[in-house]
């Protein structure tokens, strides 16, 4: 999955983004990680017809698998996630976990 550059991030907390993935986010679809900086965790979700990119305060959550955010002009994911599980990464062997 590859998404190009021209989308806006909406910033929401850390709330908002479980609830709307409950309401919206359904398998198969999956809200994906994008990485974070030092000031957010970055996130994408394509419900319906269109891709929501999402930022969340880093301070609003801890992520166990953090990653550096993979650019400000493409917004290629690194793996899908659980919000309602407490962030956990949905990891299979198409996204494995990186090597430290």
């Amino acid at each position: 999955m590859l998404l190009q550059a021209g989308c806006t991030y909406h910033h929401w907390s850390r709330e908002v983004l479980v609830k709307w993935s409950t309401d919206w986010v359904h398998e198969p679809k999956s809200l994906w990680y994008h990485g974070s900086d030092k000031n957010y965790h970055y996130f994408s979700g394509r419900p319906i017809d269109h891709t929501v990119f999402i930022k969340v305060d880093r301070s609003e959550m801890t992520l166990i698998d953090e990653r550096p955010r993979t650019s400000a002009t493409t917004y290629e994911p690194y793996y899908p996630m659980d919000p309602a599980d407490g962030f956990t990464s949905k990891l299979d062997s198409r996204y494995p976990p990186e090597q430290k």
